[in-house]
């Protein structure tokens, strides 16, 4: 489940507030480093798969408030860019 505060934080990344995507990536980057670090044992490769999917993330934000489950949603792009 999406926490009411995670849930408005989407729906304003959702509508384009730069502000809240930057709150956004502040929460998660650090989890997602090091999920990407787990699968890929390289530090480049984890802080690319990093990066990219906050570029995915941002380029398809229109999609965020539909998100049920936020953590798996997140952990699940991790891995797949972690495995491209």
């Amino acid at each position: 489940m999406v926490s009411a505060g995670e849930k408005i934080l989407l729906e304003q990344v959702a509508k384009g507030n730069e502000f809240a995507f930057r709150r956004l990536y502040d929460k998660h980057h650090q989890r997602a480093y090091a999920f990407a670090f787990f699968l890929t044992r390289s530090d480049l490769l984890a802080e690319e798969v990093t990066q990219e999917i906050f570029i995915k993330i941002w380029m398809h934000r229109e999609d965020l408030p539909g998100i049920l489950n936020f953590e798996a949603w997140f952990k699940s792009l991790v891995r797949n860019q972690s495995y491209k």
